[in-house]
């Protein structure tokens, strides 16, 4: 797999930042069931396309956190 190719992962305090919520808030909607992520001991990656896709699923859809 070349570099290039490479899927860009974002933390969940990006998360946070990009949709301008709190960092707890941030934990809680990583912590769905349908949210992409992946957990590697005690932190989590998001794929940020599989994110990006997550949003544009939301911007028609009511999601309580």
């Amino acid at each position: 797999m070349e570099v290039n190719s490479m899927e860009e992962y974002l933390t969940v305090e990006e998360v946070a930042e990009i949709l301008k919520i709190g960092k707890k808030k941030a934990y809680k909607l990583v912590g769905q069931a349908d949210f992409p992520k992946i957990k590697l001991g005690h932190t989590y990656r998001i794929p940020k396309s599989k994110f990006l896709d997550f949003l544009e699923h939301l911007t028609y859809t009511y999601y309580d956190i």
